[in-house]
């Protein structure tokens, strides 16, 4: 966007205006916003693994322990990390800020408050924003009731944008840089992303830790120990109330991690029939997970967590007959008595054809996973309910665009494989959705230019998991278009390639557009809103005020908005951007930058009305 003479500005902040028009909506508005998540009450598959598919296929060992360089590259600022922003009576963001007002110090000067704001992988995770006692941005938990819970499985392995490929075309690549999991920040686009997809749940990794008591190394580079970054950037982000999580099990990883810790020749099966090597599962990978994540991030489903285990095909294991219902039993009564859960076990096809002892009351949920290039999705009946697993997509590892069935290859069509597996699936108690961040397959979900929309796959699953959208919150820096009157990325933040100025904001958990000149804009497509009326908010930063800005719904304006002086470039307030009443559909949002002189963290919808026109 412009160069510094767009960026001079001076901060304090003054809320400019309450309307009473916006008080009365926030009078209409449903009680929706409780924090609280409420309980709700075979076939073709592929041999390889989880998001490491390509590399198993042939029934061997050697990946099993290696999960694919996927990612969710467009951090995003979904969460109510800025719930704090900016009270009613100017009172200056100092639950977002954290430095308070910047001191004179210019947008174009680096931003300097960035130095310092990382505070590193193992940093104890903040209290949160703190409360806006005026204007409420906080966003409502994704709804379980009555419709299929989206189970979107996460690896968190990555440490570049493609891992796994020896060429960069052979990659769908990541909007966010850089990516590595290494860093606080990706975490943060983790958490944000799921946020803005509004999945019910997210089934994190585990693979087990090579130490049962402590360390991070294991097989496939993610023992559940790992998952402590996550409950940072989740509490970091304040999407304690927004975010739910449950277990994914990559059983594929057990025999490389048993050989390793015992010594044994690599490809040697893991037996089952040897109850001593069950600790694996327990003492390796379960517990840790549990013990790693809070009990107040997990989703209960009619009280009951979720666990979801990959394969047990021969590829992997021995003497399965008897012995993996036992193993289930094991498990959970182990659950019971360490963390007093009882959960629901989600496994594999191959647990229930490899064991024919495996009930309902033993595992109850049973998928059939999926199999390319024939299967994007499938859907399974067992126990009186139907399971299901989808893949938007899919490649072999390390292979380019084009390369069809010798590939295994499942083309996107541009969300039309996503589509139809969700449709297929709406009757489905739980759908898996493989694999949220794996790129290296092309079976990611993450926000991506080389998609026709950068938040197409996000947009898919917030349609099929929260269809009303009762609030969203849209990142400015993760924008699907824009227009940008200067080249390069003057804040040098966030997007891998682009025009979009970007920077780090002060508090470190985030991200603004800045450098902003007259006529600029972002750009989000293809939302779908429920029928009704919307309020629109911004968190924004202005340094010597006199910034106009306005929001267009489908290139209707809602009238242009002044900004104050909010104290500082790095000290943001909360504006109120107008009231739009919208039919049911999808919808392009575009904020407009009429005269630059201001930063922009993210913009906010919040439904204040069901009343259809």
């Amino acid at each position: 966007m412009s160069n510094a003479g767009s960026r001079i500005l001076d901060v304090r902040l003054l809320v400019p205006f309450v309307l009473a028009l916006a008080l009365a909506c926030n009078g209409a508005e449903t009680g929706a916003d409780d924090a609280g998540v409420p309980d709700t009450g075979g076939g073709t598959r592929d041999a390889g693994g989880p998001e490491d598919r390509g590399t198993r296929d042939e029934g061997t060992t050697d990946d099993a322990g290696r999960d694919d360089a996927g990612g969710d590259a467009g951090a995003q600022d979904s969460g109510p990390d800025d719930t704090g922003a900016h009270d009613a009576g100017g009172t200056s963001d100092a639950g977002d800020t954290g430095t308070g007002s910047d001191a004179g110090t210019q947008n174009d000067a680096a931003q300097p408050a960035d130095a310092g704001a990382d505070s590193g992988l193992d940093a104890g995770h903040d209290a949160g924003p703190a409360a806006d006692a005026g204007i409420d941005t906080s966003l409502v938990p994704p709804r379980t009731d009555g419709r299929v819970i989206l189970a979107a499985i996460t690896g968190y392995e990555m440490t570049n944008h493609c891992q796994e490929a020896d060429d960069e075309g052979k990659c769908e690549l990541p909007l966010f840089d850089p990516y590595n999991r290494d860093t606080i920040e990706w975490w943060y686009n983790l958490v944000e992303e799921l946020a803005f997809s509004r999945v019910q749940l997210t089934l994190l990794h585990g693979r087990g830790c090579w130490d049962p008591s402590s360390g991070d190394e294991g097989s496939g580079n993610m023992c559940p120990r790992l998952l402590r970054h996550f409950v940072k950037a989740v509490y970091d982000k304040g999407l304690q109330g927004v975010i739910r999580v449950g277990m994914f099990d990559d059983t594929g990883a057990y025999p490389f991690a048993r050989s390793h810790v015992e010594g044994l020749p690599d490809g040697t099966p893991f037996d089952l029939a040897d109850r001593n090597a069950w600790r694996f599962f327990w003492d390796h990978n379960m517990k840790p997970w549990f013990e790693t994540i809070p009990k107040e991030l997990i989703l209960l489903v009619d009280g009951r967590p979720v666990v979801a285990f990959w394969s047990l095909a021969d590829a992997f294991f021995s003497n399965q007959q008897g012995n993996a219902s036992e193993l289930l039993k094991w498990l959970r009564q182990n659950m019971i008595d360490t963390f007093g859960l009882d959960p629901i076990f989600n496994v594999d096809t191959t647990w229930a054809s490899e064991d024919t002892t495996i009930t309902p009351a033993v595992a109850q949920g049973v998928n059939d996973w999926f199999g390319p290039p024939a299967q994007s999705y499938t859907v399974r009946n067992w126990g009186g309910k139907k399971w299901g697993c989808l893949v938007p997509g899919y490649r072999n590892v390390n292979t380019f665009p084009g390369c069809g069935a010798p590939c295994r290859e499942i083309p996107r069509e541009d969300g039309g494989a996503l589509q139809r597996g969700l449709d297929a699936n709406r009757q489905s108690a739980v759908l898996l959705l493989e694999g949220f961040t794996n790129i290296a397959e092309s079976a990611g979900f993450y926000r991506s230019d080389q998609w026709a929309i950068p938040n197409r796959y996000l947009g898919l699953l917030r349609e099929a998991a929260d269809f009303e959208t009762e609030t969203l919150r849209y990142e400015a820096e993760a924008a699907d278009a824009y227009h940008d009157t200067t080249p390069g990325n003057a804040g040098g933040q966030y997007r891998l390639k682009g025009d979009l100025d970007v920077g780090r904001l002060p508090e470190g958990t985030g991200w603004f557009v800045g450098w902003t000149g007259a006529g600029e804009w972002v750009e989000f497509k293809d939302v779908q809103l429920s029928c009704g009326t919307y309020r629109f908010l911004a968190r924004i930063s202005s340094d010597t005020g006199g910034a106009k800005v306005r929001l267009e719904v489908d290139g209707s304006s809602l009238g242009t908005v002044e900004i104050p002086s909010t104290g500082g470039w790095d000290a943001y307030g909360v504006f109120d951007l107008g009231m739009k009443a919208v039919a049911a559909g999808r919808h392009t949002l575009r904020f407009v930058f009429e005269n630059g002189l201001c930063n922009l963290d993210w913009f906010y919808h919040r439904k204040v009305s069901g009343i259809c026109q």
